[in-house]
């Protein structure tokens, strides 16, 4: 027999589960009460670990227990992505007047609590270009676009900064292969 299916939804009140087959009989619990802020919600590509936005920042949550993993403090989260093998966390954060500048666009190991690991600047937001971040499928690399270049870093040291430039003349948009 097939186990239950479990559905997430984030609403105003948190975030909740409905559990078991859609209906009646279905078991609806609140998982993460209080006020979700922000319309990100996401799985990493394993689906054991999700995370949401609330009033404190952003929360990684084991999706077996539904119980908080790590809390990342962050204000005006509005986009939130996991890299292909779930190992890294992209945060973005809308700049404002008062943080005009500030590095709004980072990365997280996933496998620990802390700072980091890749701070950078991003002006401006669309869903249609998020995650703005690109990972090699064995997360080797990270591509990202900034002003007619594709810069390159190593995700087993970022501290090196960008490793390889790219120069592309008007590029709009950017891929990395699957399997490369």
């Amino acid at each position: 027999m097939a186990a239950p299916l479990k559905i997430y939804a984030r609403g105003p009140n948190g975030v909740g589960t409905l559990e078991g087959n859609p209906g009646p009989t279905a078991e609806r619990k609140t998982l993460h009460p209080g006020k979700s802020i922000a319309a990100p919600f996401t799985f990493n590509p394993s689906g054991d670990r999700y995370t949401f936005v609330d009033e404190q920042g952003v929360v990684v949550t084991d999706s077996n227990t539904d119980s908080a993993l790590t809390r990342i403090p962050l204000p005006r989260v509005v986009a939130i992505a996991f890299s292909p093998k779930g190992s890294f966390l992209v945060i973005f954060q809308k700049p404002n007047a008062e943080t005009k500048g500030e590095k709004n666009l980072q990365v997280f190991r996933t496998d620990s609590e802390g700072a980091p690991v890749l701070q950078l600047f991003q002006k401006g937001f669309t869903r249609d270009t998020w995650p703005s971040l690109h990972w090699s499928s064995d997360e080797e690399y990270l591509a990202r676009l900034v002003n007619n270049e594709v810069h390159f870093y190593s995700s087993s040291d970022f501290s090196t900064g960008i490793v390889a430039r790219l120069r592309c003349q008007g590029v709009a948009g950017l891929a990395v292969a699957p399997g490369h």
